[in-house]
């Protein structure tokens, strides 16, 4: 399982897992992080530990399909936002082409 650690668009913390998506659900006893899928209506759950790298239970399956592009984009969007933060003197054009 491939996970990735990022932020949405408003800086809360997301989770990439097997190409699909995760927001932060709660924080449960003993330090662990209940993470639900962003998919509007998808029951499927991930449980891991409080640094989010291992998961420790998965709970109901995706009734939806995945799409490594839109993740991609979604990556893309995230990182370029932060990246003009940080930068505001850089134009966005040149922002977009340096995205690894």
């Amino acid at each position: 399982m491939d996970i990735i650690l990022t932020e949405t668009n408003k800086g809360k913390r997301s989770l990439v897992c097997d190409s699909f998506r995760y927001r932060v659900d709660k924080t449960l006893k003993g330090e662990e992080i209940s993470w639900r899928c962003t998919a509007k209506g998808c029951k499927a759950r991930l449980r891991t530990d409080c640094t989010g790298t291992v998961i420790i239970q998965q709970k109901n399956t995706h009734n939806h399909d995945t799409s490594d592009r839109d993740n991609e984009r979604h990556l893309l969007r995230v990182r370029s936002k932060r990246k003009a933060d940080d930068d505001i003197a850089q134009r966005p054009s040149k922002i977009i082409r340096t995205y690894p």
